[in-house]
């Protein structure tokens, strides 16, 4: 018999969200935009059906612009800074497949040429100044922008969080989900995060790679979102597939998180204007996915909980303070580049400098034509300064002091460049939220650091790791929550109970060892705190269950200790025979019969102990 119809659709779904190179589907040039299928709650954001409208979309200028800036000090690559600043390389990295042509709003010109006209007075940043033709390159680029946001990622995931607050095997599930797959992803995720302001966690499924949902990481200068008094309600991802200069073909997937349905659209147009929408069928990447879709070019998942969402928008930090007055882009998040990017392009001007200093300072030797050797008519003469004698020619009076050879050497002047060089670093991080410490600033001081001296010198930047959680927290619940309900409702996994767990992030600055063993005898001896508390001071790192498990093993090593000391002190009952050891054996052998005899258990009134 015939497969229900919803279970192919599930079966097959899987492939329609897949992200990056991998395929996926789209609709034909007829349906590019279908109405909401009938019980949902309308059409929010509907796939674009004007073939002249701009992509990304006018409005969204102010944003793209920005992280376009902030992309290319994220990559650290000195011709992606060099596109940016000059205005070329309209459109974004991820969306694109190489930068060729400009893109930018009303700009038609190519590389070389001057962005002034655009963007104003954006050539006076030092990335901005073009290369005169016939000289090299000879601008240095300092990686710090990738040091904060790879810094900003360690903060965070450096240590594994837990996942709390289940029961059974979906607590099983929770304790093993979090892999090194989903720990490098959260990495690599958070990166992103720190350096564009933002992330979107994309839930994925496909059982020919895997029987289990996993997490696909959007960058967010390739997506349009629609949010609602700060809440997402609808994102466009976007691509390109094609890229010939003069026409360029998109791919748009648009979620309605309200609705839970799916939209695929792909367009053919140019540099600017998104096109005429085309059919699946005309692109070797989507062509073998169309018969997946539902209905059109929609995917619907009715199986998901109502409040569960196959995207979630992670914001680095709020509020941003570029885009209050930008409608729709209040809630996106703020990078941590954030009004400190004239200082790192300051100081890729002082290491050039620096650099230039070196190069023109290299010892060299000025010397008179009369100690050139010619090779001949109409080829150049040269030097050999490898001969040990030099034979100068009769001069005439006063021109011997042009038969000397003088040494020339600059001065390098390292210290003024080291000074300015540190103070726009410590101002750079300053302003990204972090303490100096953090990067390799040198502390004050010799001999052991405690944990709190740690933690008064990385003030600034554990503040800036507690603001940054607040938002990891409830974002990393859904996604689990997205994980947990595509793999109950798609994958088949009934057992699993899908839920929101608490996460818990370990302290970023942990005591050393001694310093908690300290802790835990005075407050031992003290009498102020219970096995449990102490087991979990010492091992903050630890889950319930292995604190729990720690602390039954110190009752029962505790238990067998007392009847140890205990021997001195039985006598056999009356009319026995059996030794006193042969008694402390057959005591130890009860209590691993029946637990509640052991003393260290609370309930045990120590009866069964009676000389």
């Amino acid at each position: 018999m015939a497969a229900p119809r919803h279970k192919f659709r599930e079966s097959q779904s899987h492939r329609l969200i897949r992200a990056g190179t991998e395929t996926e589907p789209t609709a034909a040039a007829e349906t590019a935009h279908q109405p909401v299928p009938a019980g949902r709650k309308g059409d929010p954001v509907a796939l674009p059906t004007n073939p002249e409208m701009q992509w990304p979309p006018h409005g969204w200028d102010p944003v793209a612009r920005a992280q376009r800036l902030w992309s290319a000090w994220f990559s650290g690559s000195p011709d992606q800074l060099s596109w940016a600043y000059q205005g070329l390389g309209g459109n974004s990295v991820t969306g694109r497949a190489f930068f060729r042509t400009s893109g930018e709003p009303g700009a038609q010109q190519r590389f070389g040429q001057s962005a002034s006209t655009v963007y104003g007075s954006v050539d006076r940043y030092f990335w901005g100044q073009i290369t005169p033709a016939g000289e090299k390159r000879t601008k240095l680029h300092v990686p710090i922008a990738g040091d904060i946001a790879s810094t900003s990622a360690d903060l965070l995931f450096a240590k594994k969080p837990r996942f709390e607050g289940a029961a059974g095997k979906t607590q099983q599930w929770l304790d093993d989900r979090f892999d090194d797959d989903l720990h490098a992803t959260l990495l690599e995720g958070f990166e992103v995060d720190a350096a564009l302001g933002g992330v979107y966690l994309r839930t994925v499924w496909d059982t020919d790679i895997s029987q289990q949902a996993w997490i696909d990481i959007v960058h967010p200068d390739a997506a349009v979102p629609t949010f609602r008094y700060g809440k997402l309600t609808a994102v466009t991802f976007w691509r390109v597939l094609e890229d010939t200069g003069d026409q360029v073909v998109r791919h748009l997937e648009q979620h309605d998180i309200q609705n839970n349905v799916i939209f695929h659209g792909v367009y053919v147009g140019d540099q600017q204007q998104l096109g005429p929408g085309a059919a699946l069928t005309d692109f070797k990447e989507t062509a073998p996915i169309q018969a997946t879709l539902d209905t059109g070019n929609a995917l619907l998942l009715p199986d998901l909980p109502k409040d569960a969402s196959t995207v979630t928008y992670v914001p680095n930090v709020r509020p941003n303070r570029l885009w209050r007055d930008v409608n729709g882009a209040a809630p996106i998040g703020r990078s941590d580049y954030a009004g400190v990017e004239g200082l790192m392009d300051g100081l890729d001007e002082c290491y050039s400098s620096w650099v230039r200093d070196i190069r023109l300072a290299k010892s060299r030797l000025l010397v008179p034509p009369s100690y050139l050797d010619s090779r001949g008519p109409g080829k150049a003469a040269v030097a050999d300064m490898d001969k040990e004698i030099f034979v100068p020619v009769n001069l005439l009076a006063g021109t011997a002091d042009a038969s000397q050879i003088t040494a020339n050497q600059f001065k390098i002047r390292f210290q003024e460049h080291q000074a300015t060089a540190d103070g726009l670093v410590a101002s750079i991080v300053r302003g990204a939220g972090y303490s100096g410490q953090t990067f390799g600033e040198n502390p004050t001081g010799a001999g052991t650091v405690t944990a709190t001296e740690i933690e008064q010198r990385e003030r600034r930047t554990l503040l800036t790791r507690a603001k940054k959680l607040n938002y990891a927290r409830p974002a990393l619940a859904d996604v689990i929550y997205s994980l947990l309900s595509v793999e109950s409702t798609i994958l088949g996994r009934k057992d699993l109970q899908p839920m929101r767990p608490d996460v818990v992030f370990p302290e970023a600055v942990l005591p050393s060892p001694q310093e908690l063993s300290q802790t835990a005898v005075a407050l031992n001896s003290a009498q102020a705190a219970s096995k449990q508390t102490l087991v979990a001071m010492v091992h903050p790192d630890w889950t319930p269950d292995q604190v729990d498990q720690e602390v039954e093993r110190i009752r029962d090593e505790e238990g067998f200790d007392v009847l140890g000391r205990a021997r001195v002190t039985l006598t056999p009952p009356m009319g026995s025979t059996a030794t006193v050891g042969q008694e402390v054996q057959q005591i130890a052998d009860t209590i691993a019969v029946n637990p509640e005899s052991n003393p260290g258990n609370p309930t045990n009134n120590g009866s069964e102990f009676q000389p």
